[in-house]
């Protein structure tokens, strides 16, 4: 080859080289982290009508998954059926999705509030859904409250983040939580709710059986008020020492099998016949396959949120048997919404919605509404509109509850009977034979709507001993 040819063939490869690492720094630093806009279900629509909601969470993972797909098809349905009308001309949902590394264990607040800002200044978003990891949502809310964008919170609990709204409404009045419908600022629905599933319990399996309560929780911050109020409650309500002094557990949700197993034993030990649990991550199903390995005679419920998805039965190779769990919704008709979305979900997602995933749904769906009946994309008029939706006012039609309120001055969910109506609950289901059947639990007055069917009977392993309806 001459040396001509040779210096330009050099040349071609110095030049492929460095537009081939600008491709892979670009594709490594932009791409991954710039996720565009997407109107499922439309086109056509000009960029200057579109509401743009930014679905906020990990992708890959659970929760951050189940927040995009609740919205996805929120905005699918919504988009198919014409968009939405503001001041006479057609208008799309949009969504665009940023990835804020809240569920891995070794999660990054400052990659949290990365994606806040792009989702922000970047992607230009006027509403944002999602939030689930409570110390990572506290850092990566700021972007948003300081750019008076309204974040719906459809994953997180704790009671900050409504307290925030009322301690300093001028910043945080633009956080509403949607879901989980069992927020730590109205804790007395889930304390409520455990108190009457183990009033069923005692009430099925008679007090000989059933009467002491363990409770296994993730040792983070959501789980603080479970670990301390409910034990509290259970004490005050069935006496002292109900709850065992060495009956509350926190552990590291990095947890491996052998610790588990021990943490299940020293309950067992010490005497429990139910366990309340706690677990948002991986844990759950180390806890589930020690539990039914070593067949330990206590009952498993709560919330175990792994338990709520689809593939649990196999996950667990069938260990999940008998474990008991508590959710939004199941495939019953708690709304006239609830089957359609629940449909929706398995049928595009090949997944069942868990609490993520119909908060998300309909978060979306109020969005869309709240823009068409006040003609206005503005914060400060979709606020307005929110604030009306009281005890006194519901709004009507969600698919993962139905009615809906808020508390006026924390914009949290309204949760439980209020004054004679029944708000925001949760429902009970227990895994059988590789179905997630729905069951009852004692409430006064009673928990589940009478157009909440169908209905299971609750059944529990042979080796417990039990006897029923003593």
């Amino acid at each position: 080859m001459e040396s001509g040819t040779k210096r330009i063939v050099a040349i071609v490869l110095i030049v492929v080289i460095i537009v081939g690492v600008g491709l892979g720094v670009w594709f490594i630093l932009i791409q991954p982290t710039s996720h565009g806009w997407t109107t499922p279900g439309i086109s056509g629509i000009p960029e200057e009508r579109w509401i743009k909601i930014g679905m906020m969470g990990d992708r890959g993972e659970l929760e951050g998954d189940q927040n995009w797909m609740g919205g996805y098809l929120s905005a699918r349905k919504i988009n198919e059926a014409g968009g939405v009308t503001i001041n006479g001309s057609q208008w799309a949902i949009a969504l665009s999705w940023e990835d804020t590394d809240e569920s891995a264990s070794d999660f990054s607040t400052s990659r949290a509030v990365a994606a806040a800002e792009r989702m922000v200044y970047k992607q230009e978003c006027d509403f944002a859904v999602g939030g689930f990891r409570t110390e990572s949502l506290l850092a990566y809310r700021e972007p948003f409250m300081t750019n008076k964008i309204p974040f719906l919170i459809t994953g997180a609990m704790t009671d900050i983040f409504c307290t925030d709204v009322e301690d300093n409404y001028n910043t945080y009045k633009y956080t509403f939580r949607i879901s989980p419908y069992n927020s730590s600022h109205s804790s007395s629905a889930f304390v409520t709710a455990v108190l009457y599933m183990y009033g069923y319990l005692r009430a099925v399996y008679g007090s000989d059986d059933v009467n002491h309560m363990g409770i296994l929780a993730e040792n983070l911050a959501w789980t603080e008020g479970i670990r301390t109020v409910v034990a509290a409650y259970i004490d005050g309500t069935y006496g002292a020492g109900t709850v065992p002094s060495d009956g509350v557990i926190a552990f590291d949700p990095e947890v491996t099998p052998t610790i588990m197993n021990s943490n299940l034993e020293q309950l067992e030990d010490g005497g429990c016949d139910v366990v309340l649990i706690a677990i948002s991550l991986g844990a759950g199903l180390t806890m589930t396959q020690q539990w039914a390995q070593h067949q330990r005679k206590f009952l498993l419920f709560g919330s175990n949120v792994q338990a709520q998805t689809a593939g649990y039965w196999d996950k667990t190779n069938g260990a999940c048997n008998y474990e008991i769990g508590s959710t939004t919704a199941t495939r019953c008709n708690k709304t006239p919404k609830t089957i359609e979305a629940y449909d929706d979900f398995i049928d595009t997602f090949d997944e069942h919605p868990i609490y993520i995933g119909f908060g998300a749904y309909d978060a979306v769906s109020l969005i869309a509404e709240i823009c068409e009946e006040t003609n206005s994309i503005s914060a400060n008029d979709f606020i307005a509109k929110m604030e009306t939706f009281t005890i006194d006012n519901p709004r009507h039609g969600g698919a993962g509850g139905d009615p809906t309120a808020w508390w006026p001055t924390t914009h949290d969910l309204v949760a439980g009977y209020q004054g004679g109506t029944l708000f925001a609950y949760g429902i009970w289901f227990q895994w059988q034979n590789g179905t997630k059947t729905l069951i009852p639990s004692f409430t006064s007055p009673p928990q589940y709507p009478s157009t909440l069917s169908p209905m299971g009977t609750l059944k529990i392993p042979d080796y417990f001993g039990w006897d029923y309806g003593a």
